[in-house]
Formats: C-alpha cells, structure tokens, sequence
C-alpha cells in the first residue's frame, strides 16, 4: 500500500497512513495498540463506528497473522456518506485466548473476556474517542471479529445491547464453550440485536452446525440475523476478507 503520508509524534505514539491511525492505550502496566480508520471531515461530520477485534490483521499486510482484511480499502471504496469509522483493538499474542474467550474450556483454560470487555467499555473506546475527536452517531455502532474474536463480538453485543446493535460474527469459536448457548437464552428479548453470521463451507461440519444453531436461538430471541456460508471457503484471513464486505454492506445500509 502507497504511503501518502507519515506523521511520527513521539509523546502519543501516533502514525497516520493514509487514513489510518496507530496509537495506544493504557492497559493492566502497559499499552495495548489501537488502530483507527478515519473517514475524511471525521471530527465535522457524524459517522457510524465499527469496533474490531485482533486489529494486527484489519489494515496492513505485515503485522497480520496470515493477510490483511483489507478493511481500509474496502470502507473508502464507500461513498463518503456510507463510511464508517474504525477502532481495531489489538489482540494480546500470548494472552489473546485469555482475554476472547468468556468462558472456561476444559483443554485450553481462559475465560477472562469480561475483564477485557471492561476496559474496552470503560477505557479504550471512550478515550480513544475523547482523544481523537470522533463525531459518532450512537445508533450505529457494531462489532465484528473472527474466531475467538468472532465468540468475543458476540459475547460482547449480547451483554451490551445497548450499545453494539449489530455484531459481525465471523467463523466464531462456538466449540469453546456450551455456556454461549446458554447465554443468549437467558435473554428474553434481542429485537434490537442484528447478528451477521458468516462462515466457510470447508471450515468443518461443526462450525456450520453451531453457527446454523446460534442462528436458529437469535431469531427465537428477537434478533434480526443474516446468514452467509462462503462456498470453498476454510478458516482463514482470506475467507473474512471476502465476508467483511457482505457485512459492511448489510449493516451500512439496512440498519
């Protein structure tokens, strides 16, 4: 991708490319990085906001796990009144099993998610927001992420339905824990909710028959859901590359 412009600020630890912004904040005794897409006249102007989880893997090839989602290039090929802004959160490498998951697995432990989730309610999105400038329009607000970050998205919009009306749900980690079904039944009323659930046919038949289940639950609960299996497709950045456009469309203009 051809820089337009770089802009190094050593104090806050900020990098603008093209409309992309790096910065950080703080967590637990550190920084966890926080990668923003930004619409032109974003501080002017009202924009729906995206939040995404494992942003190593949203906007440039050399920090993802296995190609970008190339999520940039697919929100500017929008129409500037069909934008949205982006906060891409980044995964914790070693502790992003801990920090995804909401529930404990038998084999792979985890289980911190709520305490991630908390920072980002009550520290990362706000002050990210503060900091930047961001004019949001509060109506339009998802999140979306991809296997554990996929299970995360929807943990997240089910215990904050108030704030994420949508969730894009891609290939999500459903096998981590029967507790997510269990979840979602403990709500008598999601009419406010849209699920975007989307997977590939070649991910294996239990991913299709969690998915085609949650689907099935969300819609006894109110929600508003889309479907989406990407023939061929198998578990990979490639697959979610394909599927985020579907997604963006569906939830840009029909919500």
């Amino acid at each position: 991708m051809k820089l337009l412009l770089i802009l190094c600020y050593f104090t806050s630890n900020i990098i603008i490319a093209q409309q992309v912004i790096i910065d950080s904040v703080q967590y637990n005794d550190g920084y966890r990085k926080i990668r923003l897409y930004l619409p032109d006249n974003y501080q002017k102007t009202q924009f729906p906001l995206l939040v995404m989880m494992d942003a190593q893997n949203l906007f440039d090839t050399s920090t993802s796990y296995s190609g970008e989602w190339n999520v940039d290039e697919s929100i500017s090929s929008f129409p500037i009144n069909d934008q949205a802004i982006v906060i891409g959160i980044d995964h914790g490498n070693e502790l992003r099993m801990e920090e995804l998951t909401p529930f404990k697995n038998e084999k792979y432990g985890g289980g911190n998610a709520e305490v991630f989730l908390s920072w980002m309610m009550k520290d990362a999105i706000p002050k990210t927001i503060l900091k930047h400038q961001l004019n949001i329009n509060s109506d339009k607000i998802a999140i979306a992420g991809s296997s554990l970050g996929g299970l995360f998205s929807f943990y997240a919009a089910v215990q904050h339905p108030d704030f994420f009306q949508t969730a894009g749900i891609f290939s999500p980690s459903f096998w981590w824990s029967e507790k997510s079904f269990e979840l979602i039944h403990q709500h008598s009323n999601l009419d406010n909710q849209h699920y975007f659930f989307a997977a590939g046919t070649e991910e294996g038949e239990d991913m299709l028959v969690d998915l085609k289940r949650m689907h099935d639950i969300a819609l006894q609960k109110g929600a508003t859901v889309t479907y989406l299996e990407e023939k061929g497709a198998q578990h990979n950045e490639a697959q979610w590359r394909a599927t985020f456009l579907p997604f963006y469309h569906t939830w840009i203009h029909s919500l």
